[in-house]
C-alpha cells in the first residue's frame, strides 16, 4: 500500500500517484483515467481508449496477412 498528499492544483485538487503504482499498472505518462466517488472512496481506472488496427499492429513483425475481400455490404456497415 503507499500514501499519498492532496495537493492544491489552481482550482482544483490532485493527488502523486507512486512511480510503482501506475508503472506496475501499465499505465504511462498522459494515459486518460476515469475518477468515481463512491460516498467516500475514489476509485481510478484506464479510461478504455478505442483500438485502431494500425494501433493493434504496432511492434508486429510476422508476416503479412493475406487479404480476404469481404464483399458487398448487406446493411448499414461502413468499408
Amino acid at each position: 500500500m503507499s500514501t499519498t498528499t492532496l495537493t492544491k492544483w489552481g482550482n482544483s485538487a490532485g493527488v502523486i500517484i507512486p512511480k510503482v503504482v501506475w508503472e506496475g499498472m501499465g499505465l504511462s505518462i498522459g494515459d486518460q483515467m476515469e475518477i468515481e466517488c463512491d460516498g467516500h472512496s475514489i476509485s481510478m481506472k484506464p479510461k478504455n481508449e478505442l483500438w485502431t488496427l494500425s494501433s493493434l499492429m504496432e511492434g508486429y513483425d510476422g508476416e503479412k496477412p493475406e487479404f480476404i475481400d469481404p464483399g458487398q455490404s448487406v446493411g448499414k456497415e461502413m468499408w
